[in-house]
């Protein structure tokens, strides 16, 4: 059997299961990343995570730009969205 030492191994729960995977992998190998986050900061916006609030919870990656997004919410590969979505994780040093 081949070993890797290099490999990061994430999960990508829910997140409203953010914090119960993390505290179920505490002390593995096994990092807990985001689905997605919003598009803007805080504020109202119902039913969006924040990078801010994915921070608070000790979050470090969140996935920006998936297919399932694109396809079912109609979010596109427009520079500037992606531009604004990294910009918040980077801002909020989520790690996207």
């Amino acid at each position: 059997m081949q070993s890797f030492h290099s490999v990061d191994l994430l999960v990508q729960p829910a997140s409203i299961y953010i914090p119960l995977v993390t505290n179920l992998l505490k002390n593995k190998s096994i990092q807990v990343c985001a689905q997605n986050h919003s598009y803007y900061g805080l504020g109202a916006y119902t039913g969006e995570v924040s990078a801010i609030q994915l921070k608070d919870l000790g979050i470090k990656w969140s996935m920006a730009g998936h297919s399932e997004r694109r396809s079912y919410f109609y979010e596109t590969n427009d520079v500037q969205f992606m531009d604004h979505e990294l910009g918040h994780s980077k801002q909020n040093e989520t790690g996207d």
